[in-house]
């Protein structure tokens, strides 16, 4: 890129003595720093003004589309009082959805504990979903047990067959603590 410089005056010629006087200082005087300086000072303080003018520019657009958005609701009130009244119907739908639910536990748990207290057995098998997954897991747990001890037993004798009950039984105690103290 070459400078746009005044012809009509001597001193501005590019082979005066003022120009030569400058280029001698420039390549005697200046370092490389300051050439990257001067060479990379006007760009870079472009782009920091471009990277200003986008954010500007990016902060303006949300505020108008707040603006207008704000309008818009501003204009169609009617619409947001049908929609605050929806929810407030459905709030007091799922409070009163929650404190029966929470009346039903309470007078479950009500039951369940006079029954412990008071030691009455329900005539039910397993009363409960609960009941009945911990019923079929206890019974899966004893038909693995036997099956293992069993094949240890044929395969490597008596012994083996011992060890494995003794060890099927610890973790079979090991389990129960767990259950009882989860359940």
């Amino acid at each position: 890129m070459a400078l746009q410089t005044d012809q009509k005056g001597a001193q501005c010629l590019p082979n005066s003595a003022e120009s030569t006087q400058f280029l001698n200082y420039i390549n005697s005087c200046r370092t490389q720093q300051d050439t990257t300086i001067a060479t990379t000072f006007l760009s870079q303080s472009i782009e920091k003004y471009i990277g200003l003018f986008d954010t500007h520019r990016a902060h303006y657009n949300d505020l108008m589309i707040t603006a207008d958005s704000l309008n818009s609701n501003i204009g169609n009130s009617n619409g947001l009082n049908i929609e605050m009244d929806t929810m407030a119907k459905q709030k007091a739908k799922l409070k009163h959805e929650i404190e029966r639910y929470r009346t039903d536990s309470k007078s479950s748990d009500k039951t369940f504990l006079e029954d412990i207290y008071n030691k009455t057995s329900k005539k039910e098998f397993a009363p409960s979903l609960q009941d009945l997954a911990l019923l079929l897991f206890w019974f899966s747990w004893l038909v693995i047990s036997i099956t293992l001890i069993v094949v240890r037993w044929s395969t490597g004798g008596w012994k083996a067959g011992l060890f494995s009950a003794v060890i099927l039984l610890l973790v079979t105690v090991c389990v129960f603590a767990i259950l009882v103290q989860v359940a």
